[in-house]
């Protein structure tokens, strides 16, 4: 199964959204931002997702949330 976290990232108009970051496939955003508008409303749905091949860790095995919204700010 793929790995996955949601992040916060820069956004122009909205100052920050929610950015899903994953060793999956890409092609559920729409999937996925249906679900996060039914269980907690619209302004929560994600902006987009980000595909790596490995989620960053610390040494305790927790996602490096850290390093993830870099990857996040650095792909734009």
């Amino acid at each position: 199964l793929p790995d996955a976290v949601v992040v916060a990232a820069p956004h122009e108009r909205w100052g920050e959204t929610p950015v899903i970051v994953t060793t999956g496939s890409a092609d559920v955003l729409e999937v996925a931002r249906a679900a996060v508008e039914r269980e907690i409303g619209k302004p929560a749905r994600p902006d987009r997702i980000v595909t790596i091949p490995d989620i960053p860790r610390l040494p305790s095995g927790k996602p490096d949330r850290r390093a993830i919204r870099e990857i996040v700010r650095a792909d734009g």
